[in-house]
């Protein structure tokens, strides 16, 4: 499987997969051009690719004023998978309406990251007014597209502040490991995260 941050201004997926791959600059030409490349190199191989891209990104909906790009990318061989983040905020679902005009294929997952809920709000609540108020998400939902929530993991902060992956945090590898408590509660949350994407499992690479 191959790996690919888009991201070029934030880089931060690279600091936890080593062997990342990332445009040669932050042009948006140059990021398409070099986005064509990576997905027609992945379909020559045979090779599954995970394409990172910022929020607000338009390098897709650029491309996609050019080709229908669902079909672009079925015609050379792979099977489009798409999964868009959204919080309690919404400028989460406008900013996500405005990818799907672009890029929603049959294979559409709606991860709910339920830790950017403030705390006096109930998530469910949260999410139910959200999909109310967005025609389009509800829509979708409606039809093949599925929501997954996204667990907590309260000590996610650390993961980040020290560039740890998920199974060197469990296993308490790497130079700055996490404390006993820190571990299970990763572990804990790494389980929860397998029951919330077991249905849509046969998407994803």
């Amino acid at each position: 499987m191959r790996v690919a941050d888009a991201d070029h201004t934030n880089q931060t997926l690279r600091g936890f997969v080593s062997d990342a791959v990332s445009p040669p600059s932050a042009d948006p030409v140059s990021v398409q051009g070099w986005l064509e490349d990576e997905l027609a190199s992945a379909a020559a191989t045979n090779t599954s690719i995970i394409v990172d891209f910022g929020a607000g990104d338009q390098v897709i909906a650029n491309l996609a004023r050019e080709v229908t790009l669902v079909e672009a990318i079925k015609e050379i061989g792979l099977q489009p998978t798409a999964v868009y983040f959204i919080g309690a905020d919404p400028d989460d679902v406008a900013t996500v309406e405005m990818l799907l005009h672009s890029f929603a294929p049959t294979a559409t997952i709606i991860a709910y990251a339920r830790h950017v809920v403030a705390r006096h709000v109930d998530p469910s609540v949260a999410l139910r007014s959200l999909i109310e108020r967005s025609n389009m998400l509800s829509a979708l939902l409606d039809g093949d597209a599925r929501l997954v929530p996204v667990p907590v993991l309260s000590c996610a902060h650390k993961l980040s502040e020290r560039r740890v992956g998920f199974l060197d945090a469990m296993s308490g590898h790497g130079p700055e490991p996490l404390g006993p408590f820190d571990r299970q509660r990763v572990t804990t949350w790494w389980r929860a995260m397998e029951t919330a994407f077991t249905p849509v499992l046969h998407w994803l690479p």
